[in-house]
């Protein structure tokens, strides 16, 4: 693993200092940083690149923040299999549940092959456009202000659709 992509919110201090950390372990070890475009203020000061498709690029995301952190680092990795480690800095941390203080030993056992990654379910979306879009978790359906009855077909692996 040589390239590790960060995801993390750049507003919170708690988050950049923790980054700061990662990012030194990382690079104290030779490995490059890809940052996403919404942490581009970081690049010059971590010495970082910047990228637009920061799961294709990376060997593995270190994502810092809560679930939703997660759930938007999952979104972008669509139908990769790069390696996701969440680190929890929200409150609930049922998808990130790695704490701050367990961070570096952890990456340093993903750095020598020892951690293992759980293995979690996408979801497969096929939006009215045709979209088809994998997610994680979960999907929300809304449709305007008002309530409406929608149809929905329901595949499970390869047994029928369900209606």
């Amino acid at each position: 693993m040589q390239r590790i992509g960060l995801v993390l919110k750049s507003a919170e201090e708690q988050t950049l200092v923790l980054g700061d950390r990662i990012r030194s372990f990382l690079q104290e070890r030779g490995k490059d940083i890809l940052l996403e475009p919404s942490c581009a203020d970081l690049a010059d000061r971590w010495k970082a690149r910047v990228t637009t498709d920061i799961a294709d690029e990376s060997d593995l995301l270190v994502v810092l923040g809560g679930d939703g952190t997660i759930l938007r680092a999952a979104a972008l990795l669509n139908d990769k299999s790069t390696p996701v480690l969440g680190v929890n800095l929200g409150r609930v941390g049922f998808m990130a549940d790695i704490s701050p203080e367990e961070a570096l030993p952890e990456l340093k056992a993903v750095l020598n092959g020892s951690a293992v990654f759980p293995r979690r379910m996408l979801l497969q979306v096929t939006l009215p456009d045709g979209t088809v879009r994998r997610v994680l978790n979960e999907v929300v359906i809304h449709w305007g202000g008002i309530a409406r009855l929608i149809d929905l077909g329901i595949r499970m692996g390869s047994s029928r659709e369900i209606e």
